[in-house]
């Protein structure tokens, strides 16, 4: 089969067809499976291999990799139509094992193509058929869960996950009843209580031992048995998935705790390796690390700690080429003041992997504390990371989150400009990096087109553009009412330039249903308030700014026309038996040309939860913006750039609030800047510096009283490592007479202060 493409196995199948024409349709149907899932295994191999050899494009600027994914999806529909045509729904005690092994299949080759949401879906699709032609198959609900995270979709992700634990016998009916019977130790801004996890271990154990029984997992009876190596990998990617995307550190630590207790009762570290068994003790120094930042009570968070730097110790015992546990352990040790070792783990983590951008930024931050002393030297790490960043040529539609790390570390890069080169050349670095930002929103169509979110969750079709044209200053009391009571869109507050709202344009439907709209977000236009506030006399390149590349558009378009073309390839067996919709296996299905929409051009598109972080992002450099004019004074330009992330988001964001209430008490407004923070702690009650500003307010106005007690909440709470907040907590203490007291809070203050980075390390990620 050298050299064979998709117009060669079909002819091959139509040959085979006319040969066994005059033998029982069972039996065909049974050599055209063969036939078809050795194409699959030849295929995919062949790909895999860089063999490959693609069939004739019928669009020249076609690529290989699009036609790999074409053919490969053909191959699929027909495999899934023969295999349902011969199964049926199995007998108590029996299972369909040729279903698992196109399930398996499936999901094989589905790493071999991009995480694009449409492809996903289908994906999904494909394994909820399978659940209709089997029985409660722990499979199938581990490559639905896998699936769904790839996806985005946390909340399905959850129950897959939950169902999967149930059916392998990790979880059951005790374990979910009393997991939330501990103390609460942290609330969320949601008002989420979390408890202390769930560590019954005598229980666990046993539930470990009989669902990994060889009774169980390895009988010929039950075909459809877990290896200890997929359930592990299921915790692990649940863990991540609570650590990365939702921040629920009571639900990683149990799990990652039960990922340890499997490992500890097969013996699997032994037998698989201890690649293995470093992954499940990072993930739960990981998972112990976030729960440690979230507790609110002070008699167990440095528990907490300790525990996660013991995890990621054992985990480098276990694996010390894992570059991913030594940044995550020099991440742990800096956010527990250690910069010391923090800078050996970094430094470990940069010399095995010298092109991860978080590594550089926590090098970055490690330099900026005062007890280094040397700001240059922070710079020019921060201008080496950035010239490293520069190589990897870091594009949206290769690697968005990495692109994203790149602003960021560009955003510190500007703050220490300004520490080492003053404001001007700090004002020419945020031209720059909102020149950086506007690539970010020309990344996916659907970030300009309709959409409505309201629940904060993940998966839906939200898009920016709604969000913009719905927000308008003075929103939800009035943020920044200067005297406008009028909610006009075309008219900035205060008369000052905003971020325009781009011009909807007519909506297309395409041909399978699925409608877009063509609209695109200029990037230009979000530079022009902050050109109009530093009076910046350099225009923007409206080609590469305002717009897609003309490059790039057209290679997605010749790709797509390419896919197109050949999903019209005959695929058909017999006149009566085509085969060249995948959906004709099921009825209930719209007609489509394959398992994944092929007239829709693969870009990346992100989901709810990747538009948020966008929207932060951006929030974000406003505000970074805002600090800058507030550190000289100037609070007409601070005001502006607070009007500008009031408009990005004002509901999820206290610290626009807080820069709000600093700016009215630059005016000596202080009545509305107390009025500000409060409305801050009500977007986030656990706000650091809502808190601490809301207490320094009250002490100018001599109300020592309720200052101290926001005050010690927040010392005792996620304020812990907040320098300033304990500085004026002595303070307080000092001119209350509580010299001991005062002197403690105040040495204190003074330590953290030497370990305190220009930027809070919580703005690398906290899992990887």
């Amino acid at each position: 089969m050298d050299n064979v493409t998709i117009t060669g196995i079909h002819e091959i199948l139509r040959t085979y067809q006319k040969i066994t024409s005059s033998q029982p349709i069972h039996w065909r149907t049974h050599k055209r499976a063969v036939i078809t899932r050795y194409s699959l295994d030849y295929i995919s191999s062949s790909y895999r291999e860089n063999q490959y050899c693609p069939p004739p494009p019928t669009d020249p600027s076609a690529y290989e990799k699009e036609m790999f994914i074409v053919e490969l999806s053909h191959l699929h529909t027909i495999y899934e139509r023969i295999v349902y045509s011969l199964v049926s729904f199995p007998h108590s005690g029996d299972s369909n094992p040729m279903i698992y092994e196109m399930v398996d299949r499936l999901a094989d080759d589905m790493e071999l193509i991009d995480d694009s949401p449409v492809e996903l879906r289908n994906y999904i699709e494909m394994l909820n058929r399978a659940t209709q032609r089997t029985f409660n198959s722990s499979r199938i609900t581990r490559h639905l869960f896998h699936a769904l995270v790839r996806l985005g979709d946390f909340k399905e992700a959850e129950h897959a996950l939950t169902s999967y634990l149930y059916l392998v016998g990790l979880q059951s009916q005790v374990t979910r009843e009393t997991k939330d019977w501990g103390d609460a130790i942290t609330i969320d801004k949601h008002g989420r209580a979390s408890t202390i996890p769930f560590m019954n271990e005598s229980l666990l154990k046993q539930l470990a031992e009989d669902a990994l029984s060889e009774s169980m997992l390895y009988t010929d009876k039950r075909y459809d048995h877990e290896s200890v190596e997929s359930i592990v990998n299921v915790l692990i990617a649940g863990v991540r998935m609570y650590c990365k995307y939702l921040r629920k550190g009571t639900e990683a630590v149990e799990l990652a705790e039960l990922a340890k207790i499997v490992l500890e009762v097969t013996g699997a570290n032994n037998i698989i390796g201890s690649r293995l068994g470093g992954i499940v003790y990072r993930y739960l120094g990981v998972a112990y690390g976030l729960m440690a930042s979230d507790t609110t009570d002070p008699e167990i968070r440095p528990t907490y700690h300790e525990l996660a730097k013991k995890y990621l110790q054992q985990s480098i015992t276990l694996d010390d080429k894992a570059w991913e546990t030594h940044y995550q352990l020099a991440k742990q040790l800096a956010e527990m003041r250690d910069i010391t070792d923090a800078f050996q783990s970094v430094a470990k983590s940069l010399e095995i992997n010298p092109n991860h951008l978080p590594s550089w930024h926590l090098l970055v931050l490690l330099y900026s504390c005062p007890k280094q002393d040397d700001v240059f030297k922070a710079l020019k790490v921060c201008e080496l990371g950035l010239d490293e960043a520069k190589s990897l040529q870091l594009e949206w539609a290769d690697d968005s989150e990495g692109y994203e790390q790149q602003l960021l570390l560009k955003l510190t890069h500007m703050l220490l400009v300004e520490i080492a080169q003053g404001t001007e050349a700090a004002l020419v670095c945020q031209e720059e990096v909102f020149s950086m930002y506007g690539k970010l929103t020309m990344m996916d169509p659907e970030m300009t087109s309709s959409g409505s979110d309201t629940d904060g969750g993940v998966g839906g079709s939200d898009s920016f553009t709604s969000r913009r044209e719905l927000v308008v200053s003075g929103s939800l009391g009035n943020i920044c009412d200067t005297g406008n009571t009028t909610n006009n869109l075309s008219q900035p507050t205060g008369g000052e330039a905003s971020l325009t709202v781009p011009t909807e344009q007519p909506v297309s439907s395409s041909s399978n249903g699925i409608t877009t709209i063509n609209s695109s977000l200029s990037s230009t236009s979000m530079q022009q308030p902050l050109k109009s506030t530093v009076n910046a006399t350099r225009t923007s390149d409206p080609s590469g700014q305002s717009s897609m590349p003309s490059e790039k558009t057209n290679s997605h378009q010749n790709i797509s026309n390419g896919r197109k073309a050949l999903v019209g390839y005959p695929v058909s067996l017999s006149k009566k038996e085509s085969l060249t919709s995948f959906h004709s296996v099921s009825t209930s299905l719209p007609s489509n040309q394959s398992i994944f929409q092929s007239t829709i051009p693969r870009k990346p598109q992100w989901t709810k939860l990747r538009r948020h972080q966008i929207q932060h992002i951006l929030c974000l450099l406003w505000m970074t913006s805002a600090g800058t004019f507030l550190r000289q004074g100037r609070l007409d330009e601070a005001l502006k750039a607070v009007e500008e992330a009031e408009k990005v988001n004002w509901t999820s964001e206290p610290h626009v609030w807080c820069l709000l209430g600093q700016v009215r008490l630059g005016q000596s407004r202080q009545e509305e800047a107390i009025e500000a923070f409060q409305k801050g702690l009500v977007a986030d009650p656990n706000d650091t510096l809502c808190r601490l500003w809301l207490a320094k307010t009250f002490m100018e106005m001599g109300d020592l009283v309720v200052s101290e007690g926001i005050l010690n909440n927040l010392t005792r709470g996620k304020g812990w490592n907040h320098p300033e907040a304990w500085y004026h907590l002595g303070d307080l203490y000092n001119k209350t007479n509580r010299m001991e007291r005062a002197k403690n809070c105040l040495f204190y203050a003074l330590e953290l202060e030497d370990t305190e980075p220009i930027q809070p390390f919580s703005i690398l990620p906290r899992c990887i």
